[in-house]
């Protein structure tokens, strides 16, 4: 990390001053009739910006903390213009995991980091992260096909779901049942699946000689005593060590333990809550809800990484949510229960023959002990008076210039610590209109300016503006950490056509 840079364009100014205040060839000749000196020219001082990117790797021998290369990396600082445009100066990258943007005017400036941006002040940053598993991870991008022989299964129920781990290789794979051509039927007690490991949302690719072992869990569909509907994991497989290569053909095999059932939790989830504030962050209101509500383990809150689920459940949006959950956790006491409560909001939008939806979240996420030791509520509300290029957000948005700014006053609950522009596209396939994330801001002011390539002149969008609350962190210069309880609101555009 370079520090100091930012004081070095007001040194050099304050030696200009002195050197003026001493006379020379441009002061004053003394006499108080004599003309004032024309003004200097207009400028802005300027300093470089420098980041570092160490980024820290969870493996089974402990954490491991390694540069990243930036020596190809995107980077670049956009300066707002007079024209309501930017400017680009690019930035260079280096292999031990430095970059540097030189000469950057003083002020507010968008970090262009590979089509994310963060808009900031801050001369130093600290782009760093933290990864589940090694730092050598490829993932599969050839069919590569695995099969699951595990025996001893419980008897499969319409409902139960499976996960699929390989902590050291940062690799995971949510409900592998669903993506194959033949998922478990009901009353099975073997699972014998194939599946591409493609499909995995995190398709690592796996090397038992660099210490890559893989689980898989079996959630077991059941009922609390209050009528509740919920998984919870119930057995889990070690499984025998293989490797799985880019473009391979594996057979995987195990057997499955049960997972006693020792432990409860008190739920009192205000559902209805969150799903009133969705109602009107939502322009013409919500078509259909979703939620989420899940008990998991994991090492460290600050990693990225998909995590094993202890239990969730399967609750409508209303009534309020007041049950007891029975479980089980089998992983050492170094991964820690955390949770997560989310409700989604859907509107539909039809555009000739195809349809598609926009959404607003609100979530809650942080230690299962903290959150469930009350009710679990919103910490924090939607943003207020949403305008695109000064029109109203929740209205029709029209002839909207190339770089519209997106402006917005604080929730009217909890304290937003920053806020994320969040632009969405509507892209069709052959039967509907898919969404697709084609632009992210994060900033801690009320407002911000959509770059170059974002919008698309003629395809429909929406814009989300998502307020965060995460005390103690700041996305200014740590884009990329946070801290918890972490909470989340969103207010949405409706869909306009640039």
């Amino acid at each position: 990390m370079i520090l100091g840079k930012t004081c070095s364009a007001v040194v050099f100014l304050w030696a200009a001053l002195l050197l003026g205040a001493c006379g020379g060839d441009g002061g004053s000749s003394g006499d108080p009739d004599a003309p004032p000196p024309p003004p200097p020219p207009d400028s802005t001082p300027t300093a470089p910006v420098n980041g570092i990117a160490i980024d820290t790797f969870l493996t089974a021998q402990g954490p491991v903390k390694v540069p990243r290369d930036l020596s190809m990396a995107m980077i670049a600082a956009l300066v707002p213009a007079a024209d309501g445009g930017f400017t680009t100066l690019p930035g260079t990258g280096t292999a031990q995991g430095s970059f540097t943007i030189p000469d950057v005017p003083e002020g507010p400036y968008y970090l262009s980091l590979n089509g994310r941006f963060i808009v900031t002040s801050l001369r130093t940053l600290d782009i760093s992260m933290t990864f589940f598993g090694r730092a050598m991870q490829k993932k599969a991008a050839a069919p590569t096909m695995l099969t699951l022989d595990v025996t001893n299964m419980n008897a499969w129920q319409e409902g139960d779901i499976l996960e699929l781990y390989i902590p050291n290789a940062g690799a995971a794979f949510s409900n592998p049942e669903a993506y194959a051509p033949t998922p478990p039927t009901v009353g099975a007690t073997t699972l014998d699946l194939t599946v591409d490991y493609q499909s995995a949302e995190l398709p690592n690719v796996i090397d038992p000689t660099m210490g890559d072992e893989a689980f898989i869990t079996h959630g077991i569909t059941g009922t609390t005593a209050q009528g509740v509907p919920y998984q919870a994991l119930g057995a889990i497989s070690y499984l025998q060590p293989f490797a799985l290569a880019n473009g391979s053909t594996v057979t995987a095999t195990g057997a499955f333990a049960a997972v006693a059932q020792t432990k409860t939790r008190n739920v009192d989830w205000r559902s209805t809550e969150f799903a009133n504030l969705i109602s009107t962050a939502v322009p013409g209101g919500t078509t259909t809800f979703t939620n989420t509500f899940l008990d998991y383990v994991e090492l460290d809150e600050a990693a990225f990484y998909s995590t094993p689920v202890l239990f969730q459940l399967k609750a409508p949006t209303t009534p309020d949510v007041l049950t007891t959950v029975t479980y089980g956790n089998p992983f050492s006491a170094t991964w820690k229960e955390q949770l997560r409560a989310s409700i989604s909001g859907f509107k539909r939008f039809t555009l000739g023959t195809k349809s598609g939806n926009s959404f607003a979240q609100f979530s809650i996420s942080g230690s299962a002990d903290e959150l469930l030791a009350g009710p679990i509520r919103p910490l924090i509300g939607p943003v207020q008076n949403l305008r695109v290029a000064e029109q109203d957000g929740s209205g029709p948005l029209a002839g909207l210039p190339a770089h519209p700014k997106i402006t917005w006053d604080p929730p009217t609950m909890g304290q937003a610590n920053s806020y994320s522009v969040l632009v969405y596209r509507f892209v069709a396939d052959a039967t509907r209109l898919n969404r697709v994330q084609v632009g992210r801001i994060n900033t801690k002011e009320t407002s911000a300016i959509l770059p170059d390539g974002i919008l698309k002149a003629g395809e429909p969008h929406f814009i989300i503006v998502r307020a965060h609350s995460h005390p103690g962190t700041t996305y200014d210069r740590f884009p990329f950490v946070t801290s918890h309880p972490l909470a989340t609101a969103d207010r949405v555009t409706t869909v306009f056509t640039p």
